[in-house]
């Protein structure tokens, strides 16, 4: 992720994750089907929650944080480091029922960078925008539609594979604060470049 504010995730951003996730073999999400390891991943957020409610309360805004860093427990702009020190312990970022794999990361959510660097107040429609949500998400993202820089069929076709994190689908901090299950995410439009910069104090229509 560049320094500054940005429009969103970039290209490269993406393919970097649909590589992490297609790389675990589908048979490793044993825990996908664990009612009671969903409960404890909403848990976490609750608490990530919290660590972001004070983050706000200080800054005035939300954090600048990362897609995902290519680094969790040390980048700067890693969510986890962000907010380690409003409370939030670094298991908290590791869903209970991911694969080993995508544990070892030591972060198994994305940020929704869209809205890094905004006013919680002033993102429309802020119970139903995510600004954390299971890593294997991304499976949800319209890839396909890429164009000329859409991922290879072969990954697409993993991708296709890869199951929802739980049982009722995935868990959800969206940005008023809120932790919810859903079974289907809101559509997220997906870059066809690296994209530009955005304005200070922008925020990107949903």
């Amino acid at each position: 992720m560049r320094p500054g504010n940005r429009a969103g995730m970039t290209l490269t951003e993406l393919l970097i994750v649909a590589a992490i996730v297609t790389g675990v073999p589908s048979g490793a999400y044993l825990g996908a089907k664990n009612k009671a390891l969903e409960l404890d991943c909403q848990n976490r957020l609750r608490q990530i929650s919290l660590a972001l409610m004070d983050y706000v309360f200080e800054h005035g805004r939300l954090p600048r944080a990362a897609f995902y860093p290519k680094n969790a427990a040390k980048d700067q702009n890693s969510i986890k480091v962000i907010l380690g020190p409003h409370g939030a312990s670094p298991k908290l970022f590791v869903c209970p029922s991911a694969p080993k794999a995508l544990k070892d990361k030591g972060l198994t959510f994305l940020w929704n960078d869209r809205f890094s660097g905004q006013r919680q107040e002033a993102v429309p429609d802020a119970g139903k925008q995510w600004l954390l949500v299971d890593i294997n998400a991304i499976r949800e993202i319209p890839l396909a539609e890429m164009g000329e820089n859409k991922p290879s069929e072969e990954m697409l076709a993993k991708l296709n594979q890869v199951p929802a994190a739980h049982p009722h689908g995935y868990n959800v901090l969206y940005v008023d604060g809120r932790v919810a299950s859903t079974d289907k995410l809101p559509r997220i439009e997906v870059p066809r470049t690296d994209g530009p910069e955005q304005e200070e104090g922008a925020v990107s229509k949903p």
